[in-house]
């Protein structure tokens, strides 16, 4: 009868809106690479330093300390983490050897798991996100008015000359 047909129709329509749905949920549920950090078992160049100073047994001079050995050391044994992060097909976006030893990275969920099982690893870190709020900060230091006193936005800090004193460390 004509219901009969309404309700095969109607079953077999919302069955292809289901095969469709449940085909396209892979996509939609593909886990999107985010920035992670990869911590390193290695010692950072800051963290050997003190102990060479220390097999010195007295006072030594930063200078006398040889901060490119240090440094070679530490970006040795990143070029071996490196190595081992590409292999899962992960991307490197950076990584710091002064401070701490870290390789920065773009990974899924799924990937920073596997890279936690790396030989030489310490910890997998995801980055967290940050709001960058620095569009409100000239009207909080009142920016625009001090502009306004040195003859507009365009010619402000004309002729200044600003210096950075950068140690390495």
């Amino acid at each position: 009868t004509e219901r009969t047909g309404r309700v095969l129709r109607s079953a077999f329509s919302s069955l292809i809106v289901l095969a469709v749905f449940f085909a396209a949920a892979p996509a939609w549920s593909a886990e999107v690479p985010r920035p992670y950090i990869v911590m390193l078992q290695e010692k950072s160049v800051g963290q050997l330093l003190p102990r060479q100073l220390r097999a010195a047994r007295r006072r030594v001079r930063l200078a006398n300390v040889s901060l490119a050995e240090l440094t070679q050391q530490v970006v040795s044994a990143q070029k071996l983490a490196k190595i081992a992060i590409e292999g899962e097909g992960v991307e490197i976006t950076g990584s710091v050897s002064r401070t701490i030893n870290a390789i920065f990275v773009r990974a899924t969920r799924g990937q920073a798991r596997r890279l936690r099982q790396l030989a030489g690893v310490a910890a997998v870190v995801r980055t967290p996100k940050f709001k960058l709020m620095l569009n409100e900060a000239a009207d909080l230091i009142q920016a625009p008015a001090a502009w306004a006193a040195l003859g507009g936005e365009p010619g402000a800090g004309a002729g200044i000359k600003i210096g950075i004193i950068d140690t390495g460390i």
